[in-house]
């Protein structure tokens, strides 16, 4: 979901939720949405064994490029080397 959306299901302006959200919250409600996106794709990365592409689908990325650059960005690896990472963690 983006903040367009969410603004659209509350059916009250973007930039009106976008403001409450940061007052009451301290975060951008676009963070916030990313970083429920990055939490449960990671999920994903160690808890099943989806691909990347159906991972960055399930976890409300537009495609598999905006998932690696917005997951690289925030977790400072690809999601691939956060999976391997995770399975060297649990040997």
């Amino acid at each position: 979901m983006r903040a367009t959306g969410f603004a659209e299901y509350l059916r009250l302006p973007r930039t009106e939720v976008s403001r409450y959200f940061h007052r009451l919250c301290g975060q951008r409600l676009s963070h916030a949405i990313r970083d429920q996106q990055i939490a449960e794709a990671k999920r994903q990365l160690t808890k099943t064994r989806r691909s990347t592409e159906q991972i960055a689908r399930r976890s409300g990325f537009g495609g598999v490029t905006t998932f690696y650059e917005v997951f690289l960005s925030v977790v400072g690896m690809t999601p691939t080397e956060y999976r391997l990472s995770t399975r060297d963690e649990e040997t």
